[in-house]
């Protein structure tokens, strides 16, 4: 007699846990990195179902035991953990938006960093904040924080309903939009300190028209520009530890938002 003859439903239910967990897993930062191998995903996987799965509420039979039904359970659980590690990675990406803003007014837009993983071109000074807030993450316990969620959605969202939080569509349209606010945030000291910098360098090319400010004015702003961003880092870390607290509060009010 196999495992899965001796306890079909728990089977079932721990394969819907380990689908929700690995949701999370693969998109949420520093777990869902592309550096980290896939087979150590799996394994990390297999590792937080078993942990948390003594832990939550087993439904006695779920809603439906034919094939249809689990997929469609499957779906909604994929999509609850999906949910969760994408809210945390908008808050990461807030930062390369910032670092390409500050970027393009140094001059140095031009210059991105190709990563070979993602396949893409990243912003220097956004790479060195993402770096330093993945940093922070980790310090300040941000994993922890991140099962905690996970464990407290099963308490709004149970494995016995097909439910969704009803502000699934715009919960995570309002995340999205604030990504770019935590963006301006962390920019802001640098933003306004370049901005200030060139209305001076054209007031100072308007008055003395025989300066070429094309070669004055690229390093300056670049000087200045990272000098602000090296002085931005004192209040940087206590900026970041308060964007995570309340992003992980945030997402409790949204997974006990009413269902649909």
């Amino acid at each position: 007699m196999g495992l899965y003859d001796a306890f079909p439903d728990q089977v079932a239910v721990f394969m819907l846990v380990m689908m929700r967990t690995g949701a999370v897993i693969f998109s949420a930062p520093v777990f869902g990195s592309p550096n980290v191998p896939a087979q150590l995903k799996a394994a990390t996987t297999v590792l937080f179902s078993l942990s948390i799965f003594p832990l939550i509420n087993i439904p006695v039979q779920l809603v439906g035991s034919d094939t249809l039904h689990f997929i469609l359970y499957a779906i909604r659980e994929t999509l609850v953990g999906l949910m969760l590690g994408f809210i945390v990675s908008l808050l990461m990406n807030s930062f390369f938006i910032a670092g390409q803003t500050i970027d393009t007014q140094m001059g140095i837009g031009i210059t991105n960093i190709i990563d070979p993983v993602l396949r893409t071109n990243i912003p220097t000074m956004g790479q060195i904040w993402f770096l330093v807030a993945t940093l922070i993450f980790l310090a300040i316990g941000g994993p922890y924080y991140m099962i905690k969620s996970l464990l407290w959605s099963y308490e709004v969202l149970p494995l016995s309903s097909l439910k969704l939080p009803s502000t699934y569509g715009a919960g995570l349209l309002r995340f999205s939009a604030d990504m770019w606010l935590v963006g301006l945030k962390v920019g802001a000291p640098a933003i306004g300190t370049l901005l200030l910098t060139m209305i001076g360098v054209g007031v100072i090319a308007k008055s003395v028209p025989q300066m070429n400010v094309f070669i004055v004015g690229f390093p300056l702003t670049l000087s200045i520009g990272i000098f602000t961003v090296y002085l931005s880092m004192a209040w940087f870390l206590p900026l970041v530890e308060d964007l995570f607290v309340d992003l992980f509060n945030r997402i409790g009010f949204f997974l006990s938002s009413d269902t649909i």
